[in-house]
Order: structure tokens, then sequence, then C-alpha cells
């Protein structure tokens, strides 16, 4: 009497163990712990414009729709973005290439980057809750740029030449004159 199966030839086996070794090794399969280590741009919160602006008082926005930012994914943004500086060569301050060149390099760029991860999403956000904010600093120092980003947590404030949150007085915060989405 036959068994109902038969084994596969060693040859066989073996072929098959080293299509899945090459597989796993080469990129091509994902597993969980690698994707749950992935920290999103948004959190899936949409803004309307007319929410923004409640947010954001005096804000110039360009879009009718924006995604809350993900405060956790500002951090590995800025690598990206430093990245980015030091592939075409910007790696110091300059005269010609400023606070306000920063903040507009790292919010263009983050929108960009959004754009690609966002491609094949059904989300209605045309763009990041974030952009460059001018203001005038409270201890006399003259007018900064920064970034802001509107967050699970709130309004936030990213130095982009350091990636640091920083903290404005209330009356920095109104003096924003420059305050582009």
């Amino acid at each position: 009497m036959s068994p109902c199966f038969s084994l596969p030839p060693i040859r066989v086996l073996a072929a098959l163990a080293c299509v899945a070794a090459g597989v796993v090794l080469s990129g091509c399969a994902t597993t969980a712990h690698v994707e749950a280590r992935q920290v999103a741009p948004t959190t899936g919160r949409i803004l309307t414009d007319r929410e923004l602006r409640g947010a954001v008082p005096g804000a110039i926005l360009g879009e009718r729709v924006y995604a809350e930012v993900n405060s956790a994914w500002l951090p590995r943004w800025y690598r990206t973005y430093r990245e980015q500086l030091f592939k075409i060569g910007l790696t110091r301050w300059d005269s010609r290439f400023d606070c306000n060149r920063f903040a507009d390099f790292y919010s263009n760029l983050a929108q960009a980057f959004f754009s690609l991860e966002m491609f094949h999403s059904n989300t209605p956000a045309q763009a990041l809750a974030l952009g460059p904010f001018w203001y005038v600093r409270a201890d006399g120092g003259g007018s900064h740029a920064i970034v802001q980003a509107v967050t699970e947590r709130g309004r936030i404030f990213i130095d982009p030449q350091t990636g640091e949150e920083m903290k404005l007085s209330a009356l920095e915060q109104q003096s924003g004159y420059v305050q582009l989405f």
C-alpha cells in the first residue's frame, strides 16, 4: 500500500530553502516588527482650512485640507532633511542661506516627501499642517525664521537648523508676520 503523499526529493527541499532565504535576505519580505518601527508623518486627523486658521490665526493657507503632523515623526524627518542638505553641500549657516532659507527648505522638502509617501493613499489632505514661521524675538535679537507644525500635541515650533523643538513666548507667537502653510 502506498502512502497518501510522498516526500519531495531532497534537492527540491534544498531549492525551496534557498529561494526562501533569498527572499528574506533580499528585503522582499517584510516583517511586522520592521513595519511597527516606521513612524507615519501624520496622525490620520484631517484639518480643514477653517480649522487650521482657527489654530493658527493669521496663517496664509494655500490648500483646503491639511494633515495633522505626527510629532513623533519630526525627529525622523529632521535626519532625512539634514541628509538632503548635506547631499547638496549645505553644511552650515551662511548669509546666502540663512534662517528663512532653512525654514523654507525644511517645509518644502517635508511637503514633497509627504506627497510621495501619500501618493497611493486615499487621504483628502493636500499638505502637511507644517510651514515656515517668521517672528520677532522677544529678547531684542531681531527677526528669526523657524518652522511651525500643528500636531496631536497642538501647535509646536521647530528650529530647522538644529531640529530642536522651541518654546516661544506668547508675545513671540503673536509677532509672527509670515506663517505659510
